[in-house]
């Protein structure tokens, strides 16, 4: 039997500093690096703060298939979430905080 190879994902989730940023960590990017693939835990997305004359709406980007979350989502696990080259043990999603005027 050959061992399972441990795969790892790479989060990372922007906001253009136009409309917005994060409410903790300012204009960001947020990175989670090195999450376990197959982990069931759930992480916090990041909140976001729109500037004046916007809304804060949702998220999209790119991982394994095309992400769309809404406003309210909270948390996001990683299992099935993050884009893996062919042989490649470290995958990716990337999300970027999207607005409305």
């Amino acid at each position: 039997e050959t061992p399972e190879t441990k795969r790892t994902s790479n989060v990372y989730f922007t906001v253009n500093p136009e409309y917005g940023s994060f409410t903790e960590y300012g204009e960001g990017p947020v990175t989670f690096l090195n999450l376990d693939e197959n982990s069931d835990e759930q992480y916090l997305i990041p909140a976001v703060t729109a500037k004046e004359g916007y809304k804060f709406v949702g998220w999209k980007g790119q991982g394994a298939d095309a992400i769309e979350w809404d406003a309210d989502a909270k948390t996001f696990g990683v299992t099935g979430l993050c884009h893996f080259a062919e042989g490649e043990t470290e995958g990716y999603a990337s999300l970027e905080a999207v607005f409305e005027k």
